[in-house]
């Protein structure tokens, strides 16, 4: 009789621990995501801190609004695919689209179909694309999945690389 009691409190305490993990675990990928969908910005002008160079932020305001800058940072994972989807609002007020992957650390595959969707409706609306490419382990992941490969306009840069239009 005591073996019962002892082995149905065991099996009752693994599975609440069991279920605690599982609570904790959602709880924490949800703050990472609230936390790195802060690194997705969506720029126009200049007018306010920009991580990019004084002669590419005079070059952002020459555009007068009419292009745009997402610039993402960071590890991206599947709870920034989110914030890439919230800029879709931006992007289709403008004529030109920069996507700056240059500062991402990683490339998550879900962040990475959620950049080929926002690709994919910039040249569908008939929009010109630029992609700053990465690199190290982001690039690979963009080389694998390759969201611009079935696109005519998109223009990827890489850094000290003259631009290469894709077709």
């Amino acid at each position: 009789m005591y073996s019962v009691i002892v082995l149905t409190v065991l099996v009752d305490l693994i599975a609440f621990v069991g279920i605690g993990v599982f609570i904790a675990n959602i709880l924490t990928i949800d703050r990472m995501s609230a936390l790195q969908s802060k690194s997705v910005k969506s720029i126009r002008t200049a007018d306010r801190e920009l991580d990019i160079p004084a002669d590419e932020k005079e070059l952002l305001d020459q555009g007068q609004g009419q292009m745009l800058l997402v610039q993402l940072a960071g590890a991206m994972i599947f709870g920034v695919a989110k914030a890439i989807n919230h800029e879709h609002r931006a992007i289709q007020q403008c004529r030109v689209v920069i996507f700056d992957v240059g500062s991402v650390s990683h490339l998550g595959v879900t962040a990475a179909l959620a950049l080929e969707n926002a690709v994919e409706e910039v040249v569908n609306n008939g929009r010109d694309v630029y992609e700053v490419a990465a690199e190290g382990t982001t690039l690979k992941r963009l080389e694998t999945l390759d969201p611009t490969a079935n696109l005519p306009t998109t223009i990827r840069i890489s850094a000290g690389v003259k631009p290469s239009r894709r077709r």
